[in-house]
């Protein structure tokens, strides 16, 4: 556990080529039988350190589909400790979803809090597209929840916008581009909390 504790504790605080080699053997150890576990807890004890919050060691749960980090995300998106939090939570579910990690009875709950999300006027304007993104995620892949989730969006909001041009579109270049378009525009309206 050493390794991966020092690992993860470098990885937050290195640029560069070094922060790429950092990730790259944490997502190693990640996807590695033996030392997922380990690595799994060193990234949930650094995202659970009272001092301020970092995205990676959240964001990097994406790697595995252990269990512990799957129930670690969600609960971040259920309860999130706070802004940084949510979006590495949110970073890590959307590719969890696309990489299949994720059961019916994760993507229905998961569908929940990000109707939830959708509707909360007090959430950072930064995150509603990667919350729409991940909410168009579950969809695709638990149809089940694609209307209470479109519903959720507010009426007349440039994410709701996205939502249906990208239906219509059918083509994951057009999401990717139309979802970074929103996420710019809204950055550039946020303000320094994240």
């Amino acid at each position: 556990r050493f390794v991966t504790d020092s690992l993860v504790a470098e990885l937050v605080v290195a640029a560069g080529v070094p922060w790429f080699q950092r990730q790259e053997a944490m997502s190693r150890l990640l996807e590695h039988p033996t030392a997922s576990s380990h690595a799994i807890a060193s990234c949930i004890e650094l995202c659970d350190d009272p001092s301020p919050p970092v995205i990676e060691p959240l964001s990097l749960l994406e790697v595995t589909q252990h269990p512990d980090a799957n129930r670690y995300v969600l609960r971040q998106i259920e309860q999130p400790t706070d802004d940084r939090t949510l979006l590495g939570a949110l970073l890590a579910a959307e590719r969890k979803i696309r990489k299949g990690h994720l059961g019916r009875v994760d993507l229905t709950n998961l569908a929940t809090h990000i109707r939830s999300l959708m509707g909360d006027a007090t959430i950072i304007p930064t995150l509603l597209p990667l919350i729409v993104d991940v909410g168009r995620s579950i969809s695709l892949h638990a149809p089940h929840t694609a209307t209470a989730l479109r519903n959720a969006l507010p009426r007349d909001t440039l994410a709701r916008h996205v939502w249906d041009r990208d239906r219509v579109a059918d083509s994951s270049v057009s999401q990717s581009v139309a979802l970074q378009v929103c996420m710019i525009a809204q950055s550039g309206l946020a303000d320094d909390r994240i």
